[in-house]
């Protein structure tokens, strides 16, 4: 929600003021905006007011919209791109994108942040797919989304790291021309917390080279960028709103306590950068955690079992899964989690370069098990609290499910019928 504020931010503040013409005045603006002043809470509060209302009423306006702006998001991106080649000194910044540092490869952080990314892109891990595979009826093509989704978005993840280094090295050697690479390369890992600086910092600089039409660009981009931002955020806050939902709460009440503790929580991020900067990394790292205790489910469930009820038996038009998912469901990925987030904890314990473990820093490990281990008490509470003093919230979202399951299987057998006549 905080950087749905900003995107909203950047797109008024680009209709009424021209783009900075130098990094440091981008700079300049982001920080006087998201780090010396009270905007991020009022917008945040008007993003989340918004994705209220649209709970409320109905998300197909929204839908609607992201119909024709996100393609436009996606063609923007790549006219942007392809400008951006054409500037001198961009091939410095692909040069140095692909030429690989061997040595990297030896952190697991980078694995790990290479892992989240895409799980956090594609949803996986955040248990948005669990609230809305209610709403998906049997003509969904379930196995395709999943197969095309990741490699859209790896493509689009590609031609914005194309876009990163070829911006900043171009801008940065304009304005510099004896700047080192090394330098270069420091500016992309300073300006801007939770890798947004390039949207926010970089990208409008280098609009700015394009006079009038750049800061039509802009424009167009950030507002595309807000419908985006606003169907992620409406999906995220669905999921928990269905949660309420279930229990029996009104509509308006499950929305409006969603909403207002979204914000609540929301509001460290939106008053200080660091604390962005360490949820960033804590509720990112969190995926990979989230994701085993999904696949866990399908294995309690049966995983042959879930490949042939729920997913092969669930639209007649999909691709079917053969027996390799269950390997993958049940060796391989949980092998590759536990492997990752085992060796991510050794090497901080290990390695002391950027302090203690036990240090509390932003993005330290005992920072992180801490917010884990908060959370978890928390959540287990919460369930028990409904499983032993709220039963009647359970037996009747036990109800709902028997009922669900009853129409399924009416629906199943006078499908069968049809097909046998």
């Amino acid at each position: 929600m905080v950087i749905l504020g900003w995107c909203m931010f950047y797109t008024y503040q680009f209709i009424a003021h021209p783009l900075p013409t130098s990094s440091v005045a981008s700079e300049a603006i982001f920080y006087a905006f998201a780090s010396e002043s009270a905007w991020p809470v009022l917008t945040e509060a008007i993003a989340i007011s918004l994705t209220a209302l649209i709970l409320l009423k109905s998300v197909k306006t929204i839908e609607r919209a992201n119909l024709v702006l996100a393609p436009t998001l996606i063609l923007l991106l790549v006219v942007i791109f392809v400008w951006s080649m054409t500037r001198p000194g961009s091939g410095d910044g692909l040069q140095f994108m692909f030429s690989p540092d061997w040595d990297t490869l030896k952190s697991p952080l980078l694995w790990v942040d290479a892992a989240t990314q895409n799980a956090f892109d594609t949803g996986a891990g955040t248990g948005i797919f669990v609230a809305y595979a209610a709403y998906m009826a049997k003509d969904t093509p379930v196995v395709k989304y999943a197969f095309f989704i990741p490699i859209m978005n790896n493509v689009v993840s590609l031609i914005s790291g194309m876009l990163i280094f070829s911006t900043v090295f171009s801008t940065s050697r304009e304005q510099n021309p004896n700047i080192t690479d090394v330098e270069i390369l420091d500016l992309l890992r300073e300006t801007g917390p939770g890798s947004t600086g390039l949207t926010f910092i970089w990208l409008p600089v280098l609009l700015d080279t394009a006079g009038t039409f750049g800061r039509v660009i802009a424009v167009t981009f950030f507002l595309c960028l807000v419908c985006a931002a606003l169907s992620s955020a409406i999906a995220i806050l669905e999921m928990i709103t269905h949660a309420f939902d279930d229990f029996g709460m009104p509509r308006i009440a499950s929305v409006l306590s969603a909403t207002t503790a979204t914000f609540i929580l929301g509001l460290g991020s939106a008053l200080n950068l660091e604390y962005l900067t360490n949820q960033d990394f804590t509720w990112g790292l969190a995926l990979l955690l989230n994701g085993m205790l999904l696949q866990y489910l399908v294995i309690r469930f049966g995983v042959a079992t879930y490949r042939d009820t729920v997913i092969n038996g669930f639209s007649k038009t999909d691709w079917k899964i053969n027996i390799s998912w269950d390997i993958m469901v049940k060796f391989i990925a949980p092998f590759e989690a536990v492997l990752l987030l085992g060796w991510y904890f050794v090497s901080e314990i290990i390695d002391t370069e950027d302090g203690a473990w036990y240090q509390l820093r932003s993005e330290s490990l005992l920072t992180l098990i801490i917010q884990w281990a908060c959370t978890l008490i928390i959540l287990l509470s919460i369930n028990f609290i409904v499983l032993k003093l709220v039963p009647a919230a359970v037996i009747k979202t036990y109800e709902l499910m028997i009922s669900s399951d009853n129409l399924d299987d009416a629906t199943a057998a006078a499908t069968k019928k049809e097909d046998d006549a």
